[in-house]
């Protein structure tokens, strides 16, 4: 993965400010020219951003991802949940982040922008390797099957149908209504950053392997 992906769609996971709609550009412009069979995925999410002013969207991104959220930005709360295991895995990072003088600001060492922005500063090999393999690949499968479930359930609400199998799901749209609108435009680029990370993934296995 390249640093300027990173670089981008870090921004676009973070609180959303008056520049998000620029940085949902400049991913679009750089998909289009480096990887143009995803391109599609940030102009949607751009798309769809551009329907809201940014007190909506700031609104939309708490609830969808802090406010008892639907998907906890937090790699290591979706590796480990509370477990013990999450703390070693916050202190391996912190330490990481200091080595390479990334500012976590308020968000703790583990929130996908902070790891994104690690990565940015991180050469290749085994310590970057093992983090986008064991952490941040299987974290964001997680979160990318949250996300389409909520939009399945979302787009049968929407066509009149129903599934009582997806409770998880249907709670979270008769509860929050709002959250809802932030599928469409968080979910495109969950899927852009994890088809990247998967094949990245992929990669270091196969090295590690000699494969």
């Amino acid at each position: 993965m390249e640093k300027r992906f990173l670089e981008l769609v870090s921004r676009a996971f973070r609180y959303p400010t008056v520049d998000f709609g620029n940085s949902l550009r400049e991913l679009e412009a750089y998909s289009s020219g480096k990887m143009p069979g995803q391109a599609a995925r940030a102009g949607l999410a751009r798309e769809e951003a551009g329907k809201y002013f940014l007190n909506d969207l700031e609104e939309i991104y708490a609830d969808l991802f802090y406010i008892k959220p639907l998907v906890s930005l937090d790699i290591g709360y979706q590796l480990f949940g509370d477990e013990r295991k999450r703390v070693e895995f916050l202190l391996h990072l912190k330490t990481l982040q200091q080595r390479h003088s990334v500012d976590c600001g308020t968000e703790l060492p583990d929130s996908l922008p902070n790891i994104l922005t690690l990565l940015t500063r991180m050469a290749e090999g085994e310590d970057r390797d093992e983090l986008v393999r064991l952490a941040l690949a299987p974290a964001l499968g997680k979160m990318l099957a949250v996300m389409v479930r909520a939009k399945e359930e979302k787009d049968a609400k929407e066509k009149g149908t129903k599934d009582h199998g997806w409770s998880e799901a249907t709670q979270f749209i008769k509860n929050r209504k709002r959250r809802s609108k932030g599928i469409p435009v968080y979910l495109p680029l969950m899927e852009l950053l994890a088809e990247q990370v998967n094949a990245a993934a992929a990669a270091a296995a196969g090295v590690e392997t000699g494969g």
